[in-house]
């Protein structure tokens, strides 16, 4: 079943498929000289888009592990980097993260902390926060990376101190 998505304008000189497209009343102000129409993206169209920009996010991501995380990602195979990030990404769609900035954040960490590093001993306090139902996925990752700054600061705060 084809998923409608916006109301858009297809001025007179555009040419239409109309097996592409449902006929709607104009909302109301709406141009004279324009013609609305919703259009459809049918299954096969979705599926070949969300295909194009997985390999574009994959490929973005790549790229900035290579650049900002040289040292974790140098030895590395372009084969091996892909693998860890996918089952990164896996294990990151299992806790509700879904959005490429989620995603990425996710992968980061298992680059800077260590690979699966949710299930590390020492950090299990992740794995709580990923595994709360009630928080929304982006306030999840917010807050992990909240803490680790956190963490960062306090010993830097500790060895001026002492």
């Amino acid at each position: 079943m084809p998923t409608l998505i916006a109301n858009f304008s297809v001025h007179h000189s555009a040419r239409v498929n109309p097996d592409n497209i449902l006929a709607e009343t104009p909302p109301r102000g709406a141009n004279a000289s324009s013609i609305w129409f919703m259009l459809i993206i049918r299954k096969q169209q979705m599926d070949a888009l969300a295909a194009t920009m997985g390999r574009r996010f994959r490929e973005t991501l790549k790229m900035h592990l290579r650049q900002d995380l040289r040292e974790e990602t140098g030895s590395l195979s372009d084969e091996m980097l892909l693998r860890r990030m996918d089952a990164a990404i896996a294990r990151a769609r299992q806790h509700g993260l879904s959005s490429e900035r989620d995603l990425a954040l996710f992968v980061d960490l298992d680059f800077t902390l260590g690979q699966n590093f949710e299930n590390q001993r020492n950090e299990m306090w992740i794995k709580r926060i990923l595994t709360q139902k009630e928080t929304a996925a982006a306030a999840k990752m917010d807050l992990i990376y909240q803490r680790l700054a956190a963490q960062q600061t306090a010993p830097a705060q500790t060895e001026t101190n002492g």
